[in-house]
């Protein structure tokens, strides 16, 4: 919501800016497989309750990051006509 509401008011300085943090959860996500694939499995033979967490954590960030990225792009949508309407 609050990146639909950025865009409206702000224009694309809030888009770049949602789309700078939802790029920064798919590296995290995606950096944790790549580079400590190994030793999350490690620790999660020692550590199985922390697995289905986890599992939550790496599939709802990168879901609710585009959720927001396209949240952004549309109130930056809305917000355009908007403005071309009040000038009009």
């Amino acid at each position: 919501m609050h990146a639909f509401l950025g865009a409206f008011r702000h224009g694309l300085k809030s888009v770049f800016t949602t789309l700078l943090f939802s790029l920064v959860g798919f590296v995290i996500v995606g950096g944790a497989y790549k580079f400590g694939e190994t030793r999350l499995i490690s620790f999660f033979k020692t550590h199985p309750s922390l697995l289905e967490p986890t599992i939550f954590f790496a599939i709802a960030l990168p879901i609710l990051s585009t959720l927001a990225l396209f949240l952004a792009i549309i109130g930056y949508i809305a917000g355009l006509i908007n403005r071309l309407r009040k000038r009009g």
